[in-house]
């Protein structure tokens, strides 16, 4: 009608006059009403708490209507179904939901629908695991633990299996119960015959590191550092079945987290989720480096020095597998490998580092990792051209296809030692490389060409690209295309095409498809952006420019992970995030840091680091009340975070306000019951205070959840 009155013929259908009236949204019902009680303001009572922040990427929750319950299906149509076919465990699930999401009650009725929906589901189908999972998932919501931990037990005869025993681990409360479900967890999935071995391996690696966990939270570090050492080093029948049930990876990670606990007394905290200190699943399987001391060790840290390097021999051994190639076995112990020679390291043992990559060479020379491994022991020791002959040998040795991470690495080099045109003369060399192509053919020899054509880029069309070479695949790893298009950046960079450049980190934004290669290319990009606002001369512009492409980093990167083979949990990473807001903060002047850290803890709530980093900031500054408060709006949703309890409760303690700080440690043992730590502040609080009858109560607490206290209570209660 419009476009009619308008003569306007599709596709051109835009206004491209400005607006001349204002538009204005319709008045609500209630607004409508009578207007006496226009101005009146309902009285806020200020000891009232602020309401959670909504998750708003959290799209199952009991408020949420999910997309496929909205089909045209009716709850008496699949009543008629599952009365049809008893067995159909999807359309059982189907009914449940739709009784638990029925608006036209409220959320009570629904919830004891649905249960009622799983309960007769059960009596046709008392072995589908599926069902029990759901039947028990819903039931938590009613808060009986006791007639859930006795259904989770009933679940267990009927349809074992490990989602089950988690959920009757998650419900127990004492360390005695956990500690009983556990080992029961465990040597169910050790006897387990049938199912995928690389998910059963998970699971017996997953709960075993939850025991450990528990045992080290709970106080009995000694009885953990057994028990692994036990699983790991023992030679009975039930260490034999743990080794065959579970991968050489698997083995090789749970190697890495006993000598983590063993030198530093935890767990690895990167394989478990940051926002949770209780014992959990785990969320991250990337190899991970052990935060060695580096530095010249006295004689008696030779022999501790002695029984670390025995450790790395026994997982060294315990990883191998008969049926696997020597370079196979070598491939899985890279991880044990990184470690060891970044232990040799940092006790400045160079020659020790450096044997050891020429025997993984040795036995496959395309492991660029240990080869940038030994270009970085040589950096610390030797001379330039040392590192130089290094780089060299590498690319020469590897196949071409696996060579463009060593060209960008030794690039990098050449650019800390100021010499741009060696680092030019990489980059081309590694693209020019997969061709069949002499570098004296100035025509088909483009470099840039040979990279659009690598990358898939536009070519001009008078341009005839060489062929590939024959032991090239026309399709790279998704690894190696990463550092192509890093490669090609870079080159365009040195070249001074500094449009083109970013044209090319724009293009390798959405090209790649994995994400942690997409956050390759953004760290590369904004370190690119940052050295050109350095040299810039309008810093204004540049620096709003150089903002908002921070924004929409933080914006447009995914924070949710799914959690290794369960691909319906999910976990917030944002270590990747963290470092984007450090790259930004040291761009800023110190006394903008501040207002910075607060809009970024604003726009992550979820980021405990992030939270952590900017209350030490404040605190750093003496800014106490801005750190009190950062910690007070997230601790309302009392997290199981012990550095932030413990901050919030050293902040409130400064300003003597003792009644608020008792109320803080209990909420902190009540989000962190197991953590001896807390306990132990707690007790020694309550004994500064005086208050007897208080610590008597702390104590019979402590014992009813069967956290070990040692020798502290007899010390301080003396």
């Amino acid at each position: 009608m419009v476009n009619e009155q308008t003569k306007h013929v599709p596709p051109h259908t835009a206004f491209l006059e400005q607006r001349k009236w204002r538009p204005t949204a319709k008045p609500k019902a209630s607004e409508q009403q009578d207007t006496n009680t226009k101005d009146v303001k309902m009285p806020v009572s200020e000891s009232q708490p602020p309401q959670p922040s909504i998750d708003l990427d959290n799209i199952i929750s009991d408020e949420d209507v999910r997309y496929f319950m909205l089909d045209s299906q009716s709850v008496q149509d699949i009543e008629s179904a599952v009365l049809e076919s008893p067995t159909d465990v999807q359309l059982w699930l189907k009914l449940a939901y739709k009784k638990l999401y029925d608006h036209q009650k409220d959320s009570s009725a629904g919830l004891n629908h649905a249960l009622n929906v799983l309960a007769r589901a059960l009596e046709a189908n008392k072995h589908s695991t599926d069902i029990w999972q759901h039947y028990l998932t819903l039931y938590a919501k009613r808060g009986n633990r006791e007639e859930l931990m006795e259904l989770c037990r009933q679940a267990l005869q009927l349809a074992p299996c490990y989602n089950i025993w988690w959920i009757y681990l998650s419900t127990a409360t004492s360390y005695a119960k956990k500690e009983e479900i556990c080992q029961k967890t465990y040597d169910f999935l050790v006897t387990q015959l049938d199912g995928s071995q690389e998910l059963k391996s998970h699971q017996i690696l997953e709960i075993l590191l939850y025991q450990i966990a528990l045992m080290v939270q709970s106080g009995r570090y000694k009885t953990a550092l057994t028990k692994l050492q036990t699983v790991l080093k023992g030679h009975d029948n039930n260490t034999t079945e743990t080794h065959s049930a579970m991968m050489s990876s698997d083995r090789c990670l749970a190697w890495l987290a006993y000598i983590h606990l063993l030198e530093f007394r935890c767990l690895p905290s990167s394989l478990f989720d940051p926002s949770n200190d209780n014992p959990g699943r785990i969320v991250n399987k990337e190899p991970f480096l052990l935060p060695w001391k580096e530095g010249k060790h006295d004689n008696k840290n030779s022999a501790d020095h002695q029984a670390i390097v025995s450790n790395f021999d026994d997982a060294f051994k315990a990883c191998v597998d008969e049926q696997h190639s020597a370079e196979e076995n070598v491939l899985h112990c890279v991880p044990l490998y990184r470690n060891l020679i970044l232990l040799e390291v940092s006790r400045e043992r160079y020659d020790c580092a450096k044997n050891i990559c020429r025997k993984l060479l040795d036995t496959s020379p395309n492991f660029t990792k240990v080869w940038l491994c030994l270009a970085d022991v040589e950096i610390r020791t030797g001379t330039p051209e040392i590192v130089r002959q290094i780089f060299s040998e590498a690319v020469s040795t590897c196949t071409c296809s696996q060579a463009a991470e060593l060209y960008h690495a030794a690039a990098n080099f050449e650019l800390s030692q100021n010499n741009p045109d060696n680092a030019l003369e990489y980059l081309e060399k590694c693209v020019i490389s997969l061709f069949d192509v002499h570098i004296s053919d100035s025509k088909r020899c483009d470099p840039n060409l040979l990279y659009c054509k690598i990358l898939g880029q536009t070519l001009p069309l008078e341009y005839k690209p060489p062929a590939l070479k024959d032991i090239i695949s026309q399709k790279l790893d998704e690894n190696q295309v990463l550092y192509m298009w890093l490669n090609y950046s870079l080159l365009l960079e040195l070249q001074g095409d500094t449009v083109q450049a970013v044209e090319a980190y724009e293009t390798a934004l959405y090209t790649l498809k994995s994400t942690k290669d997409v956050q390759h290319i953004w760290k590369s990009y904004l370190s690119h952006q940052r050295s050109k606002l350095l040299h810039s001369r309008v810093k204004k512009a540049d620096f709003r420019s150089f903002t908002d492409l921070i924004q929409r980093c933080l914006v447009t990167m995914p924070t949710k992970c799914v959690l290794p083979h369960n691909p319906l949990l999910h976990w917030n990473n944002y270590t990747f995030h963290s470092h984007v807001v450090e790259v930004f903060i040291q761009c800023l002047p110190e006394d903008q840091h501040d207002a910075a850290y607060q809009r970024f803890v604003k726009m992550m709530p979820g980021n405990f680091g992030l939270l952590i980093r900017a209350i030490r900031f404040a605190c750093e500054h003496e800014n106490y009340q801005t750190a009190l408060a950062l910690c007070q709006n997230v601790l309302y949703d009392q997290p199981a975070c012990v550095n932030l309890w413990k901050i919030a409760i050293n902040l409130l303690a400064r300003d003597g306000n003792h009644k608020e700080v008792r109320k803080m440690y209990k909420k902190a043992v009540s989000a962190l019951p197991h953590t001896v730590s807390l306990w132990k502040d707690y007790i020694l609080f309550e004994v500064t205070q005086g208050s007897q009858e208080n610590v008597a109560r702390l104590v019979e607490k402590c014992r009813e959840f069967g956290v070990n206290m040692g020798r502290f209570l007899s010390t301080v209660l003396k």
